[in-house]
């Protein structure tokens, strides 16, 4: 359960990390559904207002961005088919967009499908994710999940080395020095 609650909590702050809502500019409906999306306390009502923007005119950027918002919220609520065809959306088009890598894996990872979730993390860090250490921590807990501690540890140090006052990642560190004492791999 804690895991799916950090998980869910990246998800929020990705503004797309596990969440990280993806900034689109102005006062429009679609920097509504960025608030909203990065905000995390009513995926309901995010839903409405992206929903709303990607009726409006915005450029395929913005459009892409707000179907990634979107797709947090799908994932928050458990809606993990429509956050799909969310980020499907958003590939077809901007093809590269490394949030979207972030977000499917957060689909991925919410469905239980690690191995799949790991490897959309990688893509997204390769493509140079904003907020990496949201893709890390993230990757960190599905290696967990596939009992690859040494690797999960490995990228919750990364996740620090990228933001260093990220406390989720501090806290699994500390917790693995205490359960995982006198590891090689801990160094």
């Amino acid at each position: 359960m804690y895991r799916i609650l950090c998980v869910l909590f990246c998800l929020a702050w990705t503004a797309p990390a596990f969440g990280q809502a993806l900034s689109v500019f102005g006062q429009s409906d679609g920097s509504l559904c960025y608030e909203q999306s990065r905000d995390g306390s009513s995926p309901e009502a995010a839903l409405v207002t992206c929903t709303r923007a990607l009726a409006g005119v915005m450029t395929d950027t913005e459009r892409a961005y707000t179907h990634v918002n979107r797709s947090i919220n799908h994932n928050l609520l458990g809606n993990f088919d429509d956050a799909l065809a969310d980020i499907e959306a958003a590939f077809d088009l901007v093809p590269e967009l490394p949030e979207a890598y972030l977000s499917r894996g957060n689909t991925y990872y919410l469905q239980h499908h690690h191995a799949d979730a790991i490897a959309e993390y990688t893509t997204a860090l390769e493509l140079e994710v904003s907020d990496a250490h949201k893709a890390y921590f993230n990757r960190a807990l599905a290696y967990e999940e596939l009992k690859e501690y040494e690797k999960a540890y490995q990228d919750f140090k990364s996740a620090l080395e990228e933001r260093s006052s990220f406390k989720p990642a501090q806290e699994r560190i500390e917790l693995y020095k205490t359960h995982f004492e006198g590891e090689s791999w801990l160094s």
